[in-house]
């Protein structure tokens, strides 16, 4: 934001806060790896482990969770190109369940064992 009560420089805490507030009202567990686009601001307001979107496809962001042991995704407005026909259609690939939705952020499931490329 851009008023006195919402200060512009404000705006990355207060998204890692709403990222937050997602996972804990869907049970995601403490231990759980995240990744997102803020992984350093998001660990700063939540103390969970995370790391950053990859730059590119759905199949490059699977990779990577394969990799770096991450159990859930939030994609939100911000995000890299090659993640937006996720953020577009977020029931179109087998590699990520859809678990919940707060402003415009999404929190999927990663599913490395249904991953088919789709």
């Amino acid at each position: 934001g851009g008023t006195p009560s919402q200060p512009v420089w404000d705006e990355s805490t207060r998204r890692a806060n709403v990222s937050k507030d997602l996972l804990a009202s869907n049970s995601v567990p403490d231990n759980a790896c995240v990744m997102i686009n803020n992984p350093a601001g998001f660990w700063l307001t939540s103390g969970r482990d995370a790391v950053v979107c990859p730059d590119g496809s759905p199949d490059t962001a699977l990779a990577a969770a394969e990799a770096f042991g991450v159990d859930y995704l939030i994609l939100e407005k911000y995000l890299v190109t090659g993640l937006f026909d996720l953020y577009r259609n977020p029931n179109s690939y087998s590699g990520f369940t859809l678990i919940g939705k707060y402003e415009d952020q999404m929190l999927f499931r990663i599913n490395l064992n249904e991953a088919d490329g789709s």
